[in-house]
């Protein structure tokens, strides 16, 4: 192996590992584990940086300060280029939460920290992780680190035990990593997927290919090298098309990705179908630069609802490419002739200064922003995200059996009960805002993701939670004077039918809940299932009082304040989001069905919300300018406020008496 000359293998590689990656961000049909392709970049990183570190420490020529300024020569002038350019289009086109979020997701990129700042933040897979401009940049931030250490750790032991202290180290630490991914990822699945330590190993062990096709100098026959080539990327495909976000990553099934990156590797065909293609070439070549872009373009489609369409998702693939061209050849190759011989531009001062115009308009962005840098109608809108329940962390949520009590907001004197899921928090102050006198109090209690349906289980962490959270409410319900009445409100159709969110697209026609056994899908069994497990439930608490069931509040598949003030943002008009009425039934038929079939069974009374709530066949989300909602489908404390009178139902003597 001539470990000096240009690798059109590695080259053709990084084509397959950005295209993976690419096609599973853009959400292409078929490569739901295309996130593996990042592992494959791993591999390859660490076969190389390995490969520079040993070969000047075995020829005494290695350099610390160099082999940092030679990767700071190839991360940072695109990495700070696209911040410059975010930072630039974010003036006119965020709100300022949005705004001053990207501003601290580019200190944390720009100082390679940015995988522990989103480690703390949420997860990889979640919904808001579309709505970060930067979120990629963990994967640099955990080769930095890797860059950091590795080095020194090499240097520390090659003085000590020279060349077999070196690959002992290496193995050992490729072992204690691995050991800590396949733990952590079960345990502290966030933690795994974006730290160092449950990352180092990938990266080592394409320092151990290099260890043995180098040092070791072994050197497959023709049809040994095909036969590991071809085994390489079956398994690489394999992990890019089979697994998904729902396993454990970077646990023992990263195994699969990286074990086929180090066949690749390890075979070195220079004459590949699979990697010298001219393709597979010019992706390679520029795999960095569209890396970096094709992700924001992503977040760009998911910010105008254009992430759904498959024309603009094609479009979007090829606006990465181009600009990964662009940043190519107008950023990365004139920085890597500038910043590099006795002619060029210092590497120190242009660092330094890069990085100081960075922190200081972060800092300036943090601290200040001008007022009238956007319309103050739109910062209203968006300030409706936070006008939430002001009791939700005081009546919201569930501590146990003898901690927990109904939460009682108002006067003295109980007069009904508010019991459900996030929707009767939702509603909660527009019920205090209902009753019939000064003296009068709520009695509530409400947990966000748990119907109100004894028996049923709640699919995934919550499954107890919500089991012993339904079970509480029927027995503190029981200690309860009669003459109370008990108002459930439950976003009933996302347990049966799913949710309708475009965000959650893979969710949709998915059932939340089970009672006897799990369906992947609506079957009519299931129907019936939860049909009879809502009814008995309503009828349960029926018993001991009159129950009022709140009929579906209408919802919508976007978030409100977001869809309204980005479109003010991106194309100066207001949007009109809403559902037809006709829509809402289509959605919601069977959840009033099994309403219905409860106040004929035993005398349940049902509210509607829809006369207070739509108007001429259409519901709309917000109210001249304003939004009604917080997000897609929970009201705001602006929007519950129409469903006062509604409420004031409850309490009119011809209601009251049973």
């Amino acid at each position: 192996m001539r470990s000096t000359n240009f690798r059109q293998d590695i080259n053709g590689l990084r084509a397959w590992a950005v295209v993976l990656v690419v096609l599973f961000h853009f959400g292409i049909p078929g490569f739901s584990g295309g996130f593996a392709g990042v592992d494959v970049f791993f591999v390859i990183s660490g076969y190389l940086m390995t490969g520079i570190i040993l070969s000047g420490l075995d020829k005494g020529t290695f350099s610390l300060w160099r082999f940092y300024e030679a990767r700071a020569r190839r991360i940072l002038p695109a990495l700070l280029c696209m911040c410059l350019v975010l930072l630039a289009i974010g003036w006119k086109s965020l709100i300022t939460s949005e705004y001053q979020q990207l501003a601290t997701h580019v200190l944390s990129a720009v100082l390679f920290v940015s995988n522990a700042k989103f480690w703390l933040e949420s997860g990889y897979f979640d919904a808001a992780s579309h709505e970060k401009w930067l979120l990629h940049t963990w994967s640099l931030s955990v080769e930095w680190q890797f860059y950091l250490i590795l080095p020194l750790v090499l240097m520390i032991v090659w003085r000590l035990a020279s060349r077999r202290g070196a690959i002992w180290a290496i193995m050992s630490l490729l072992a204690l990593s691995l050991m800590l991914s396949i733990y952590c990822s079960v345990r502290w699945p966030s933690s795994a997927y974006f730290m160092l330590h449950t990352r180092a190993w990938e990266m080592l062990a394409g320092g151990i290919v290099w260890w043995c096709c180098v040092y070791r100098g072994w050197a497959l026959s023709h049809s040994k090298a095909k036969a590991a080539e071809v085994s390489g990327f079956i398994l690489i495909i394999f992990g890019a098309t089979l697994l998904d976000a729902r396993h454990a990553w970077p646990g023992y099934l990263a195994v699969i990705p990286v074990v086929g990156a180090m066949l690749v590797l390890l075979a070195n065909c220079q004459q590949s179908a699979f990697t010298s293609t001219p393709i597979a070439q010019w992706l390679g070549s520029r795999s960095y630069s569209i890396y970096l872009w094709h992700w924001p373009v992503c977040v760009l489609l998911y910010y105008t609802h254009w992430y759904y369409r498959t024309e603009w998702v094609l479009v979007g693939i090829a606006l990465a490419l181009v600009l990964g061209e662009l940043s190519f050849r107008l950023v990365e190759e004139p920085s890597r002739r500038l910043l590099q011989g006795k002619g060029g531009l210092n590497p120190i001062y242009s660092y330094a200064t890069a990085l100081a115009v960075i922190v200081v308009s972060v800092l300036g962005i943090r601290l200040y922003l001008p007022e009238g840098r956007i319309p103050q109608q739109v910062e209203a809108m968006a300030r409706e995200a936070a006008n939430i329940n002001p009791y939700r962390r005081e009546c919201g949520g569930f501590k146990g059996d003898s901690e927990t009590e109904l939460c009682s907001l108002g006067g003295d004197t109980a007069k009904v009960i508010l019991i459900g899921d996030s929707h009767a928090d939702a509603v909660m102050t527009a019920m205090l805002g209902a009753l019939p006198s000064d003296d009068a109090a709520l009695l509530s209690r409400t947990m966000g993701g748990c119907p109100t349906i004894l028996g049923a289980r709640r699919i995934g962490a919550a499954e107890q939670k919500c089991q012993n959270f339904n079970r509480w409410l029927k027995q503190t319900g029981d200690n309860i004077d009669g003459d109370l009445p008990m108002v459930i409100v439950n976003r009933t159709s996302i347990y049966a039918m799913g949710p309708n969110e475009l965000h959650r697209w893979e969710e949709h026609g998915k059932p939340l809940v089970y009672f006897s056994a799990r369906y992947d899908e609506v079957e009519a069994e299931f129907l019936q299932e939860f049909r009879e497990g809502v009814v008995s439930t309503l009828c349960d608490f029926a018993q001991e009082r009159q129950v009022y069931v709140v009929r579906p509040i209408p919802e919508m598949n976007v978030d409100v304040p977001k869809a309204m003030t980005r479109s003010e943002l991106l194309w100066n008009k207001r949007q009109d989001v809403g559902v037809d009425v006709e829509d809402y039934h289509a959605r919601h038929a069977f959840t009033w069905s099994v309403q219905d079939e409860a106040a004929k069974r035993c005398g349940v009374k049902i509210l509607d919300p829809l006369p207070y709530l739509c108007r001429n066949g259409f519901c709309a989300a917000s109210k001249q300018g304003r939004p009604l909602y917080f997000d897609a489908n929970h009201l705001s404390e602006f929007g519950n406020q129409a469903l006062i009178p509604m409420f004031k139902e409850i309490f009119s003597l011809s209601t009251l008496v049973r």
